[in-house]
């Protein structure tokens, strides 16, 4: 995968046209920083000082979540994990890292993993809009069916100004890429801000955002989010790139932890549940069997809101 806005993963025919918007990939803004006498020790409490600011953001940030995002199916929760130990694997002394070429094939099984969040229907409607975005002339289009993707996944009640991407950011970092794109780069930073916001983690969103910001001429902003960048894997970037690991999935597994624990407020734990069962009377059971069926219900990748 390539450092490009919106757009890293496996290569695709028809999407030639979108690398021609090029960046300088963030771990090269950053050493272009220590050029500059930045210096390491400089570099990593900037872009320490960036993950706490982008930490305590979002901790006081939708504190009541829509009650759908409470119900934590299986499925949901081992993307979750799987996205938290692919994180963890992009720390250079990782036991399953021997090669630069591994990290890269990290990143594709991240981008993999954000793409299908909501199962392959889903992922299968994304990547065809991508398809269209060769001909500018169903860029309105295409507008028009990410918008529907995001407010049919993040919104309980359709109103755009109270998402929560949580569910699938994809969409969004696809809308942002056309945006882009179209020149309407305001709205394109705005989206990505919102990416970053719920994954501060989203390679594709950080370099995004670095992309509009120099075209926009916004050297503070470049200077910022180059920093909130994965640093490449060179020596002189390790520790910057540990520590980058640690922060990050640190705050994915606390994300992971609130949702269990919005699941067991919303349905309790499993023992609790078996002693309403074999204690109430059978109309409340058949209140039980019906949040059972529910869980069951939202299970099916295809149109559970996971």
């Amino acid at each position: 995968p390539r450092h490009r806005h919106g757009i890293v993963g496996p290569h695709r025919g028809t999407n030639r046209f979108l690398y021609s918007a090029h960046i300088r990939p963030i771990s090269v803004l950053c050493a272009a920083h220590d050029e500059d006498d930045i210096g390491n020790d400089a570099n990593l409490d900037q872009q320490k000082l960036a993950l706490e600011n982008m930490l305590k953001n979002i901790s006081g940030t939708n504190s009541s979540p829509p009650e759908d995002l409470s119900i934590l199916t299986t499925s949901r929760k081992q993307r979750l994990e799987r996205e938290i130990d692919l994180l963890r694997q992009l720390d250079p002394d990782h036991p399953e890292n021997n090669s630069d070429q591994n990290q890269e094939l990290v990143v594709a099984q991240l981008w993999s993993l954000w793409y299908g969040e909501r199962g392959p229907l889903n992922e299968m409607k994304l990547r065809e809009i991508e398809e269209t975005l060769v001909d500018p002339s169903q860029w309105a289009k295409a507008e028009n069916q990410y918008l529907a993707l995001i407010r049919e996944h993040c919104s309980t009640d359709g109103n755009m100004d109270s998402l929560n991407l949580c569910n699938w950011v994809e969409p969004a970092n696809r809308l942002a890429t056309l945006l882009f794109m179209m020149g309407r780069l305001k709205e394109s930073k705005q989206w990505c801000e919102r990416i970053l916001s719920t994954k501060p983690w989203h390679v594709g969103a950080l370099s995004g955002v670095v992309m509009v910001c120099l075209k926009m001429g916004d050297k503070e902003g470049v200077l910022k989010y180059s920093l909130m960048g994965l640093p490449n894997t060179s020596l002189q970037m390790r520790n910057a790139r540990k520590e980058w690991v640690q922060q990050n999935a640190r705050l994915a597994e606390k994300n992971l932890i609130r949702l269990e624990q919005l699941n067991k407020e919303a349905y309790g734990e499993p023992d609790e549940v078996g002693a309403i069962c074999a204690e109430e009377d059978s109309g409340n059971r058949s209140r039980v069997s019906n949040s059972d069926q529910r869980e069951n219900e939202i299970s099916d990748d295809e149109s559970a809101w996971q």
